[in-house]
């Protein structure tokens, strides 16, 4: 956990061209990104702000996109993983 840790908080990125982590890296993060986005909570709300906003808002987490942020930003912020919100028409009224 510590060597993940540690590639991920380095500011080289080099992992992000190495097939080989990728793969390895991929599934790990994938779950560890899911629970901090739905289960992790402090008075109720999504840690994330960008997620408690939408889901506070009716939204549910659609799709996680593998390496899709690949910006200096993404990869600081979300290790290349971005998210995909879907809202459903009829719940948007209850969360207005």
């Amino acid at each position: 956990m510590e060597v993940m840790l540690n590639m991920l908080t380095s500011t080289s990125y080099e992992w992000t061209s190495s097939a080989e982590l990728l793969c390895a890296l991929k599934p790990p993060l994938m779950r560890l990104c899911a629970r901090y986005l739905l289960q992790e909570k402090e008075g109720g709300k999504a840690l994330d702000s960008v997620a408690n906003f939408h889901l506070q808002n009716g939204a549910m987490v659609e799709r996680l996109n593998w390496m899709a942020g690949r910006s200096e930003k993404g990869l600081r912020q979300g290790g290349c993983i971005m998210v995909n919100y879907m809202y459903r028409v009829e719940h948007i009224e209850e969360y207005a």
